[in-house]
């Protein structure tokens, strides 16, 4: 891969193609991908390494339903697997 300093451009174009996804299929998650995608989360930079966050999985519908009414961005989450 060609690199731009010291960010390859494989990145690069990973980071230009991202997309907000609001509209979801209804198929839930599978938990072996769900997994992996949270523990790629925790590799996100923080201040000091102190990793700040909390992931917390929601899968109940009333749940997602009160969440979804909190803000009008968060309307997506209703459907969301």
């Amino acid at each position: 891969m060609e690199s731009m300093g010291c960010v390859r451009e494989d990145y690069i174009e990973f980071l230009k193609s991202r997309r907000s996804i609001r509209v979801f299929k209804p198929e839930p998650v599978p938990e072996d991908l769900l997994l992996k995608v949270l523990d790629t989360a925790r590799y996100a930079p923080s201040a000091h390494n102190s990793q700040p966050w909390r992931f917390i999985i929601v899968d109940d519908p009333d749940v997602k339903e009160k969440l979804a009414k909190l803000h009008g961005g968060c309307k997506p989450l209703k459907n969301a697997p």
